[in-house]
């Protein structure tokens, strides 16, 4: 099926498009969803205002991304001492 618009119909189209993302482009994130895109855990307390809690949020490690990364260099640091003793830089232990 082929369908033909006549300039108007384009017009009215390309509008109707532009005022969808004007609307898009003028929402902003909450705290909340923000902190979920983070996989923050939604009983975390952000006590600062908007701006800050957004810089914050921006600038943290994902935290089921951190968990993965900790439980891997512990699992690492594990197999390593496994079977061995450890020994510490004052050579006690």
């Amino acid at each position: 099926m082929i369908v033909l618009l006549t300039g108007d119909d384009q017009h009215a189209i390309q509008e109707q498009l532009n005022q969808y993302k004007a609307e898009i482009d003028s929402q902003w994130l909450t705290v909340r969803e923000a902190a979920r895109l983070q996989t923050f855990p939604d009983d975390y307390y952000f006590p600062c205002a908007w701006g800050e809690s957004m810089r914050q949020i921006g600038n943290a490690v994902p935290v089921t991304l951190a968990y993965i990364i900790a439980s891997s260099i512990r699992d690492h640091l594990h197999s390593l001492t496994v079977g061995r003793k450890i020994v510490s830089l004052s050579g006690k232990l």
